[in-house]
Order: structure tokens, then sequence, then C-alpha cells
């Protein structure tokens, strides 16, 4: 009896991909293809962009430092042109550009800067790319919108626009020109004129209409040294720790110094106020007009009024325990005086005196009167220096400007008809 032979399965062969399976995956990779390599072209051609919009940047820094330090000469020329235009090898020739920065972008536009002025005369520039190959209005925003500063794009000609049409400008205002798909940066007048570059450089020279190119806005610390040749210095206050020498001085405003010494004159248009003494050593203190020296205090001092009497200021009295010596002394009212009167003139009686009224003393400290215009004696005093004995005979008298002040004669025996007369003072 034969046996029956038993069989066997052997699992699938595998033996590649189908067809369908072979087209899906073609498929598949010309999708991814055809997404991807747009794409890194598009990122290459921004990565192109990116560094069109850093060199216009440094460019335009460039510009801009340019500008500052030659603005009186570019001012000076735009007296009589509308725009200095200035190209990418002058800049890279005066050193604002690298050696080896190239002068084209990468499309082959070459710099330009075009400096011109504002409505109000203050200097303004464009940073402009001329020839080279047109960029296309996409890559005009993008590479505007990555430019440091005021960056833009020429469309259409002659017409410059700001990134997102942040500013437009008329080129042909400023007599300038521009090319379609070409790329601009305005440098505004506050930009050339107030950034930091600006504010943290003194001009040693004026620029028309640019004040605060020559103010500081912060203390200036000398570090001990000097400040010389300068002609007016004019301040609000002014605070020294040593001595102050100058040949004349003029304050309209407060003067704080330890010392000061000057050898010319001083003069200041509000007054002068010392907590101490003021001295003149060879001079005077001099006051004009109806003026003098007044006591704030009391109220009291001298001043003159015309050309004879120097008066006492609110008619003080002036006190002295001293002596007041004086050629005159006239007292329209009440002379007083708490102790004695001393005459030092003496005068003789009988003898012409220069004014009636007047009194003075003989030698002896008897008072004279001037009566007639002859000094005398008060209360008619009598002359007992000049007695003489005079012959009256019965019932006569003394002669005139006499008085009888005894009888008698000079005989011893025989006196009758004599008499003493001595004269009248």
């Amino acid at each position: 009896m034969l046996s029956k032979k038993k069989s066997i399965s052997h699992p699938p062969v595998n033996r590649g991909l189908t067809i369908a399976e072979a087209g899906m995956v073609i498929t598949l990779l010309s999708v991814i293809m055809a997404y991807s390599i747009p794409r890194v072209i598009e990122y290459n051609q921004e990565r192109a962009w990116d560094i069109s919009a850093t060199m216009l940047s440094a460019v335009s820094a460039s510009a801009n430092r340019y500008i500052k330090d030659n603005k009186d000469t570019l001012t000076t020329q735009l007296k009589t042109a509308k725009n200095v235009v200035i190209t990418g090898k002058q800049l890279q020739d005066a050193k604002y550009l690298p050696p080896g920065f190239s002068l084209t972008t990468d499309d082959g536009q070459s710099y330009l800067v075009a400096v011109t002025q504002d409505g109000k005369s203050n200097l303004m520039a464009f940073v402009l790319t001329s020839a080279g190959k047109e960029i296309q209005p996409n890559g005009l925003r993008y590479i505007s919108q990555n430019i440091s500063g005021l960056g833009g794009y020429i469309w259409p000609a002659n017409q410059a626009i700001g990134a997102n049409g942040s500013w437009t400008v008329n080129l042909p205002d400023y007599g300038l020109s521009g090319q379609v798909g070409r790329l601009a940066v305005m440098l505004s007048s506050d930009s050339l004129g107030s950034d930091s570059e600006a504010g943290d450089r003194l001009y040693r020279f004026e620029v028309n209409g640019r004040p605060d190119l020559n103010k500081m806005h912060t203390a200036i610390d000398m570090g001990s040294n000097d400040i010389n040749n300068t002609r007016n210095l004019n301040a609000q206050n002014g605070l020294f720790s040593g001595d102050v020498s100058a040949a004349n001085g003029q304050y309209s405003g407060n003067l704080t110094a330890k010392n000061g010494n000057f050898s010319e004159s001083v003069t200041a248009s509000q007054g002068v106020t010392a907590n101490k003494d003021i001295r003149s050593n060879e001079g005077w203190i001099v006051t004009r007009n109806n003026k003098g020296w007044l006591n704030e205090t009391y109220q009291g001092g001298f001043y003159m009024s015309d050309n004879d009497w120097v008066r006492s200021v609110n008619n003080k009295g002036i006190y002295t325990a001293g002596q007041v010596k004086a050629g005159t002394v006239q007292a329209d009212n009440l002379l007083n005086a708490g102790g004695t009167l001393q005459l030092d003139q003496v005068s003789v009686a009988g003898v012409g005196c220069p004014q009636i009224g007047r009194q003075s003393r003989d030698n002896t400290g008897a008072p004279l009167f001037c009566i007639g215009g002859v000094w005398k004696k008060s209360g008619g005093g009598i002359d007992f220096n000049n007695v003489m004995n005079q012959y009256v005979g019965d019932g006569g008298r003394c002669p005139a400007n006499y008085v009888a002040v005894g009888v008698g004669g000079f005989y011893a025996t025989y006196t009758a008809g004599y008499i003493w007369c001595a004269p009248a003072q």
C-alpha cells in the first residue's frame, strides 16, 4: 500500500515594492521637493537681503559721522548749492568706511550720500543707491524694514518711501533723483544734530543755526587744570575756594568767593553786599546824584543834594564825644552847650569889631560885645586903670564918657573943686 506525502507550506517571498507603492514614494518626494526648494531659494535670498540691509546701515552710520565732522564746510557749500553729493569712495578715502568694505550691494548698486537742508535750514541727508540691478518690491520691503534708522526705497522713480510707508519724500524737491528699485535712507536733522554722538562732542566752531553743538548739558570737571584766554565769562553764580583776580568785574547775579583781587574796576548792575567791612586803601567811596551813605537799620547817614551842603539823612542828629571843628557853626534855632563856652579870641574894649552882635573877651576873660561897631564890656564897666583927677569947680562933672569915682585933690590941704574921673566902658 502506497503512503501519501504530506504538503509543506512556505512563507511568501518579499521580492520588492510593487509598482503602486513606488509611485506613491516618488509622488511624496516630488511634493517635498516642490515645497522645500523654493523655501531654500527664498531663505538664501533673504540672507542676501539681510547683508544688503546691514551694509547700507553701515554706510548710513558713516555718512552720519562724516556730516557731523564736516558740518561747517557742508553748510558753507549749501549756501550756493541745493545739495552736496558724497560718494561711497569718498567716505572710504576719508576713513569713514574701513578698507575692503564693498562699495556696491549684492545687486551691484553703488552708494552715494546727498546732503541738503530742511525747511529750517538745518542739515539733512539721504543715503541712496544707484545703478546695478533693480530690486523687486518684495526685496525692497524686506531690506528697508531691516535697515537701522529711517530705511526706505525708491518706488516709483524719484519717490522715496520709508519702510511700511513711515515717510515719503519727493526727491526732486531737494534737487535729487532716484531710480526705481533702489534703496534709500533718510538722515533727518534730528538724527544729525541731537543723537548721542552729537551730544558727546563739543564743537570747537560755531555752526549756523545750531547753538546746541556748542552747549554743555552736564558739569565739567577740569581736574584742577586751567581755562585760559576767555573773553567774557557769564555765570549765574561764582563759587571760589581761593583768590579771584581780575582787571574788571561785572556781575548781574551773585558772586561768592573766599578772596577777590581786582587790578581795575568792579562794576555791578545791582547791589553789592558784604558781610564784613568794605575798605578803600587810597581811593574814595564815590556816590552820585542825591545818594550817599545810609545805615539801613537806623535810617541815618549822609548825602548831598546840592553843591554846598552835606546833609543828614532823615535829619538825624550828629553825636560825638570828641571835637567838632568848623570855620563857622550856625544854629538856625537853639544853640545848646552842656558845658561852658570857651572863647579863644582875645579882643580889646574900645577897638572896632567886625560885626554887630558878636561876642569876645579881653585878656582878663571879661566878656566883650560888638556894639555899634566897637568892642564894649557888658553892663557899662569902668576902666579904673585910667582914672584921672579933674577940676570941676562947684557943681561940675566929669568929661563925656567918664564917670566920677571919687572926690579930692592932689593937695592934702585943699581939695575943693576936684573929683576923680574914670573912662566909662
